[in-house]
């Protein structure tokens, strides 16, 4: 159960051919001390943390270094 302070997501990637799953995850941020003091900043951060993870992890799966 996520918390009055807390921003979840769930992802799953399919391969658009076979419609097989090639990945999944979930996760879950609490706002830090800053982020309390906006409505959305708790939920912009995590969104944006999650954002840069995959864009991370698909260069990586690419060879890409950044």
């Amino acid at each position: 159960m996520v918390g009055q302070r807390e921003t979840a997501a769930e992802m799953m990637v399919l391969d658009s051919t076979t419609n097989e799953i090639i990945a999944m995850g979930a996760d879950q941020r609490a706002a830090a001390f800053e982020e309390r003091f906006s409505k959305w900043g708790s939920a912009t951060d995590a969104f944006k943390f999650w954002s840069e993870r995959v864009v991370t992890n698909i260069d990586a799966l690419h060879g890409i270094k950044r």
